[in-house]
């Protein structure tokens, strides 16, 4: 078992990898979605794919990653916890309200004070 075995000297277990970001990861806490869900639309993965678009055509590709997280112990009512972890910068946690999405992407992209698509 990959566990039981002891590595030889000079081996490693834990090698660096490059990183598939540059400026930022976005983390959308996936339970408050579920919490929120009406139907089968899970709002939480909603924004995630509305993040991951929009950050696909305004900054490019693999520069902001947004992805789904579980829970971040925030549990906001009727809200959804997303945390902003610009690379390099601190983490930053916001409880987002259920509405208009674009105005959402929009406050997002702002307090990321990304570099813009060269």
């Amino acid at each position: 078992m990959f566990w039981k075995k002891k590595p030889s000297p000079g081996s490693k277990r834990l090698e660096p990898a490059e990183a598939p970001v540059r400026q930022a990861l976005v983390l959308v806490c996936e339970k408050c979605g579920k919490k929120m869900q009406d139907g089968d639309e899970n709002p939480s993965k909603n924004l995630q794919s509305a993040l991951k678009s929009h950050f696909k055509s305004t900054v490019g590709k693999r520069e902001v990653r947004p992805l789904l997280s579980s829970c971040f112990d925030l549990c906001p009512n009727k809200k959804i916890a997303v945390a902003l972890v610009p690379l390099g910068g601190p983490t930053r946690f916001y409880e987002i309200e259920k509405g208009d999405q674009q105005s959402v992407i929009d406050e997002i992209t702002s307090r990321l004070s990304l570099d813009s698509k060269k």
